[in-house]
């Protein structure tokens, strides 16, 4: 199969499950979820992997027409950065909450975030910005245990 057959299949799938989501879209939990980003439903998960897989075709042609942008890296600004540790996991409950709930979710699964209450350690795996009034830097408004 060319690519141009692969393009050409990849966008009739792509149109037949849009209107198969556009006529079941009153049962997908879909959208922006506030705090949390978009919605749990199907159709971000395809549209993903659709435009993955269209930007690898177009790459895949790139390279094979010799068209591909050949960047050098300035290796007087590169970088390194090393494997995210425990303690880079720590919660420090003075710093803006967008910060610590960037924290919690960048660190989930591995190696979690985690802070201490009472002299144990606490591990914190999801966190949801709520708006209106909030409370004083570190104070846990709400919590919930997960089930297990």
């Amino acid at each position: 199969m060319s690519v141009r057959t692969a393009e050409l299949l990849m966008a009739i799938l792509l149109a037949l499950g849009s209107i198969g989501l556009m006529v079941k879209s009153s049962e997908l939990s879909i959208g922006w979820i506030e705090g949390r980003g978009p919605g749990s439903g199907v159709w971000p998960f395809w549209l993903a992997v659709f435009m993955g897989v269209a930007a690898m075709l177009e790459g895949v042609d790139l390279v094979k027409a010799g068209k591909a942008s050949k960047i050098d890296q300035d290796h007087s600004k590169a970088t390194y950065e090393s494997w995210c540790k425990k303690s880079d996991a720590r919660i420090d409950w003075s710093k803006p909450v967008g910060a610590v709930h960037n924290l919690i979710r960048g660190t989930n699964p591995q190696p979690g975030a985690w802070t201490t209450s009472k002299g144990a350690e606490l591990q914190i795996f999801d966190s949801v910005k709520q708006s209106g009034e909030g409370g004083a830097p570190g104070e846990i408004m709400a919590t919930t245990r997960r089930p297990g």
